[in-house]
């Protein structure tokens, strides 16, 4: 008879019980892992971090604190400027009159000399039938105390006839203001452009211009079109106006422009 083998009974073994753990919290932990990794710059004492902050922004450009540090002024100075051009395209004389101080400087490519004058020769330009239209764009105001400075992107648009159709004349430009406060009372003292491009385009669509090139050879590349549709109406244009063409006198002008702020 075969022997049969007594074989002990296994004890039992003791379960481990492995807490389950799902893809998407193992797949957060490990993002988390990540972003501590990319942070790890913001541990530290505060001093640290403090010096860290400040040699990241060495390279953005110094801001001046008083420019922000009244924002009524900001405001009024925004809405002296939009007035003056309100007035002078919808023909209010008062209103732009009342946005120059008696001494004020205006430099335009048709005309040099003080602010009221500026008004009294626009007023004459309308009433002889030439019209233009300005689009402005938000300005940048810089406030020094009693002193700032504007400047505001422009677009003009007016009409001129050539050769029996009626032609659109457009120009880009950067208006300069300096404006100054005197007993509480924010005006312009001064006006200057930066003339940027000039174009002719007709005003019916299948319409052509034919404008000899020696016509328009003769005038600055950064208003040549400007200035030969003033010449056109009689008006002498001036070939000494501060464009994009000359880029030394306009860093030399912004740089008087800042020197006047700060003294």
């Amino acid at each position: 008879m075969p022997v049969r083998r007594c074989l002990r009974p296994r004890q039992p073994q003791p379960v481990r019980l492995i807490p389950e753990v799902s893809r998407s919290t193992i797949a957060v932990r490990s993002r988390g892992e990540t972003l501590r990794a990319r942070c790890g710059w913001m541990r530290g004492t505060r001093d640290e971090m403090r010096q860290r902050m400040t040699t990241d922004d060495r390279s953005r450009p110094a801001e001046d604190p008083q420019s922000f540090s009244n924002v009524d002024d900001v405001t009024r100075i925004t809405q002296l400027v939009l007035r003056e051009r309100q007035g002078r395209d919808r023909g209010w004389w008062d209103q732009m009159t009342d946005t120059y101080w008696p001494d004020s400087k205006v430099r335009l490519s048709w005309y040099d000399g003080d602010g009221p004058g500026f008004v009294a020769g626009s007023q004459k330009q309308t009433e002889h039938g030439d019209t233009a239209v300005h689009h402005m764009f938000a300005p940048v105001v810089n406030v020094r105390g009693s002193k700032a400075h504007v400047e505001v992107s422009a677009s003009t648009w007016s009409t001129l006839e050539v050769h029996g159709s009626p032609v659109y004349v457009n120009a880009g430009i950067r208006l300069n203001y300096r404006v100054e406060r005197r007993q509480g009372e924010w005006r312009i003292l001064s006006l200057d452009p930066i003339y940027e491009y000039s174009t002719l385009t007709p005003a019916l669509p299948g319409q052509a211009i034919e404008i000899p090139a020696d016509e328009l050879a003769q005038y600055r590349t950064s208003y040549a079109a400007l200035a030969w549709s003033l010449a056109q109406l009689g008006v002498p244009p001036s070939n000494d106006d501060m464009g994009d063409d000359r880029p030394d006198e306009v860093a030399a002008f912004y740089a008087q422009i800042h020197e006047w702020l700060d003294n």
